[in-house]
């Protein structure tokens, strides 16, 4: 998502940012931000990881983001 991000566009959001929130809440916001999306991230690897511990060793390789699974057995187990 913010891979193609230039540095004009950078320039623009830390802008924005600075008068939507101001210079003195800023640093709290992006502290907020980020421990939110660390949150997320571990939340979801757990959840991955759940998952494949569920459905067994068969399915080790399944890729659960994109729905899309790399050598799967033919049948699912028992």
């Amino acid at each position: 998502m913010y891979n193609d991000l230039g540095v004009p566009e950078l320039v623009a959001r830390m802008t924005t940012a600075m008068l939507v929130f101001g210079p003195d809440k800023l640093p709290r916001t992006i502290q907020d931000v980020s421990r939110f999306i660390r949150n997320i991230r571990k939340f979801s690897e757990i959840a991955k990881q759940d998952i494949r511990t569920e459905l067994g060793t068969g399915f080790q390789k399944l890729r659960v983001g994109g729905l899309q699974s790399e050598g799967l057995p033919a049948q699912a187990p028992g």
